[in-house]
């Protein structure tokens, strides 16, 4: 039941966030992850979705960018959180004032749930 649900959750995000993608990165290790975030944020675009999965023994992601938001402020994206660490990341970006734009999650080799989520500070 777990898998599925995952499955769902991920299925659905990617149809959100479709139409305003303007860069995709390949299946890349944490690492590359951070490096493309960087490059990307300083040309205001920003992971609108963070894909995982395991490949092999190795965790990959794929970034979406999409252009900041009319009125964004900042964003904060994470990648390979464990369901605690998604959730004291969640509750401490809403309380500065952010929402969740983006979530996403996997199950690793020992089952555990991989989050990805990306949250959006904007000023209304």
């Amino acid at each position: 039941m777990k898998y599925i649900i995952l499955l769902i959750i991920s299925s659905l995000s990617l149809i959100s966030y479709a139409d305003n993608i303007v860069y995709e990165t390949e299946w890349i290790d944490s690492s590359e992850m951070k490096v493309t975030l960087e490059k990307m944020s300083a040309n205001r675009l920003f992971p609108c979705q963070v894909n995982g999965m395991v490949d092999g023994i190795e965790i990959r992601y794929q970034g979406s960018y999409c252009p900041y938001l009319v009125n964004m402020d900042y964003f904060y994206s994470r990648w390979g959180m464990s369901d605690n660490w998604y959730s004291k990341y969640t509750s401490k970006y809403v309380d500065e004032g952010f929402k969740e734009y983006s979530h996403t999650a996997f199950l690793d080799l020992s089952g555990n749930v991989v989050h990805q989520a990306t949250w959006v500070l904007v000023n209304e």
